[in-house]
């Protein structure tokens, strides 16, 4: 059931370069998949050496010096900056005891922000690139936030992010999301249920390995 009140329905420059390189990644990931090769970048295009599966994926036969996979870095330095000019205003609310916002990047470079009530924010997830919610303290991810991750993960998503007043914690792929990194995301679930330590839980977010990363930044 949802608990949703309030949508907006938007776009920016940001979400759209972010759409862009998004799409870029799900086809590299799909080339190292499918043919087992990476795929390389200019940022722009991919490139792959071998003739036949350029010319039936309709990307450029060649290469660079740039691994796909780096793409990441460009996507998340621009999640930073959609987190900061467009979700950080939201945090205000939830921190003075307000409802809980989630804000999702479309795959088609739209973005969505859904108001939820004091302490949750539920719906269903549609395609998308990026998914992030208001916490009004603790910016790190409850077990229900985990397990909602590795549904965002199985369905394409590369982040799922938690924003507060003081602190942003982001989780996100660097790479397609592997049955160990599954298996280790629910893993951190059931100790952040279980656990009572905020340092024992922190280590378990941000110890994450394989396709799998966790990092806090703080906002002041």
């Amino acid at each position: 059931m949802n608990n949703v009140k309030h949508q907006r329905l938007d776009v920016n420059e940001t979400t759209i370069h972010i759409s862009k390189l998004y799409h870029l990644l799900r086809l590299g990931e799909d080339i190292e998949d499918e043919y087992g090769i990476m795929a390389t970048t200019d940022g722009e295009k991919l490139y792959v050496r071998d003739k036949d599966i350029a010319s039936s994926l309709g990307v450029v036969y060649g290469g660079t010096a740039t691994n796909y996979r780096e793409l990441i870095n460009e996507l998340l330095k621009l999640h930073l900056n959609f987190l900061f000019n467009t979700v950080m205003p939201y945090t205000m609310t939830t921190g003075r005891g307000g409802p809980e916002f989630l804000t999702i990047v479309l795959t088609d470079g739209q973005y969505l922000v859904l108001e939820g009530e004091e302490g949750k924010v539920t719906a269903p997830y549609p395609r998308g690139i990026s998914a992030t919610h208001t916490h009004p303290d603790v910016c790190l991810m409850s077990h229900k936030d985990l397990e909602t991750s590795d549904k965002a993960f199985i369905n394409g998503y590369m982040i799922n992010s938690v924003a507060s007043l003081q602190c942003v914690y982001i989780l996100y792929r660097t790479g397609p999301y592997t049955i160990d990194d599954r298996e280790e995301l629910l893993n951190i679930a059931k100790i952040t249920k279980n656990s009572r330590n905020l340092r024992e839980i922190a280590n378990a977010q941000l110890g994450l390995h394989g396709n799998l990363k966790g990092v806090i930044m703080q906002v002041r």
